[in-house]
């Protein structure tokens, strides 16, 4: 992925790649140490489930304004949208994504009709959110 990232990032070099495990003590932690001093950081990139965190270490490391993507569209990525700090959220419908999982248990114990192929499967969209086609609520997301 890193490498993806540096070729697809016209000369912005990928500094760090740390792993919070998603914990958010751990993760804030880390995010506020690899930021201390810095003020080249132009974007965060959360791939697990500490956007807070990632929010307290961008607002204790003084950034103006670095690009911030997370995922999963909550009523804290909803409110980091609104006030600017998160830049977008790759909403991967987390709900939908558990209904499928338990259709597809269902039908392999035999309590429901198995999808007969694979790719008969439901597809599950994913969205990506800014503050520019935010839902009214979240509800609306889905």
């Amino acid at each position: 992925m890193q490498d993806a990232l540096v070729e697809a990032g016209n000369g912005v070099a990928v500094s760090d790649v740390l792993e919070g495990r998603d914990e958010g003590q751990l993760s804030e932690m880390l995010l506020t140490q690899a930021l201390q001093g810095r003020s080249d950081v132009v974007g965060i990139y959360n791939a697990g489930a500490a956007n807070l965190a990632v929010e307290r270490a961008i607002k204790r490391s003084l950034l103006v304004g670095p690009i911030f993507i997370g995922h999963e569209l909550t009523e804290n990525t909803i409110r980091m949208l609104r006030e600017g700090i998160m830049t977008l959220t790759i909403d991967q419908n987390p709900e939908r994504q558990a209904r499928n999982a338990v259709n597809l248990i269902l039908g392999q114990f035999g309590y429901s009709e198995p999808a007969a192929d694979p790719q008969t499967r439901e597809h599950v969209p994913f969205t990506i959110y800014t503050r520019e086609n935010l839902p009214t609520n979240r509800e609306q997301a889905r």
